[in-house]
């Protein structure tokens, strides 16, 4: 009887032994879980501030641009109207020319007439 209440303790304490090495060995495989998952979680984070930077850089260019935008618009309107008046000018300058080329290829009529009228 003592043998077998002997044999029945050393398998019962085999088996507690046999559970609680199970047991260690899921707590440790739960612990590492949770520790990927800290490096996981850590990682996103560094990612996530990555991205805000990027959309802080982005946002703050664009509005840059947008006024490099504002200002090529106005250099060209003000060059625009700088063009039409120096066309403005040319055009006048070349009717003046041509009126007074003109004027003395057909004199008038008039003065023609008055040129006879003093030689008499």
């Amino acid at each position: 009887v003592f043998e077998r209440s002997t044999s029945a303790r050393a398998c019962i304490a085999q088996e507690r032994e046999e559970g609680i090495k199970r047991i260690h060995g899921q707590v440790s495989q739960v612990n590492q879980m949770f520790r990927d998952l800290a490096s996981i979680v850590q990682d996103q984070g560094q990612h996530f501030q990555s991205i805000e930077g990027h959309a802080e850089t982005a946002a703050i260019n664009t509005k840059q641009a947008m006024q490099e935008l504002r200002k090529a618009v106005d250099r060209q309107k003000g060059n625009r109207t700088h063009i039409c008046c120096v066309f403005a000018s040319v055009v006048l300058v070349t009717c003046f020319v041509a009126s007074r080329y003109i004027g003395t290829l057909h004199p008038s009529p008039e003065g023609s007439f008055k040129n006879l009228h003093l030689q008499c």
